[in-house]
């Protein structure tokens, strides 16, 4: 269902998170990687929602579909293996990045 928050933020995960695989490719447990996604958005005062992208695997896809459910227009999406796409809507673009990165520069 379309989001109409304006603060909301859409979490797309692909179809093998927490499913067939249980930990990204440097064995953070995705748990893990929620929370701390999770928490950020919290931290910038915004709602979160999670929803399941089974039409594909592609990360862009997944985080466009994510946008697209999403009040803010801002989706994220997240592979099993870890990588993660920021997508917003109004910009037609997206950011991908490597949530492995990201967690390590966290974790410092």
């Amino acid at each position: 269902k379309k989001g109409v928050a304006a603060d909301e933020v859409v979490i797309g995960l692909a179809p093998a998170f927490a499913y067939k695989q249980h930990k990204t490719m440097i064995d953070l447990p995705h748990d893990k990687v929620l929370r701390e996604i999770i928490a950020g958005i919290e931290e910038e005062g915004m709602k979160w929602r999670i929803i399941k992208v089974y039409r594909t695997s592609d990360v862009s896809f997944v985080a466009h579909d994510a946008a697209e459910y999403s009040g803010s227009g801002i989706g994220i999406g997240i592979q099993s293996k870890g990588t993660t796409v920021i997508h917003q809507k109004v910009l037609l673009q997206s950011w991908v990045f490597s949530f492995q990165l990201m967690m390590a520069l966290i974790e410092r």
